[in-house]
């Protein structure tokens, strides 16, 4: 039996530093994610795919809208 495992290089939700989560499954598969900025065309604007770990080894992600910090998503953090 496997221990599901999940890391966070930036330790949670930082919005302003690009980071990844990497760990394993519970049935040992490797998966590394990476902070990521996605374009939405209605709004025009790029929202930053903030990923982190969940209960506690469950990669997970939440979208983040850099414009309402007056900022700008580039290369997966809000600038």
């Amino acid at each position: 039996s496997n221990i599901a495992t999940c890391t966070d290089s930036d330790f949670g939700k930082a919005f302003y530093v690009k980071g990844s989560v990497s760990g394993k499954k519970e049935d040992g598969t490797s998966f590394v994610f990476e902070d990521n900025c996605y374009y939405n065309s209605t709004s025009n604007n790029s929202t930053l795919v903030e990923y982190y770990c969940a209960n506690p080894a469950y990669p997970n992600s939440e979208g983040f809208n850099c414009a309402d910090n007056s900022t700008t998503c580039v290369n997966g953090a809000c600038v």
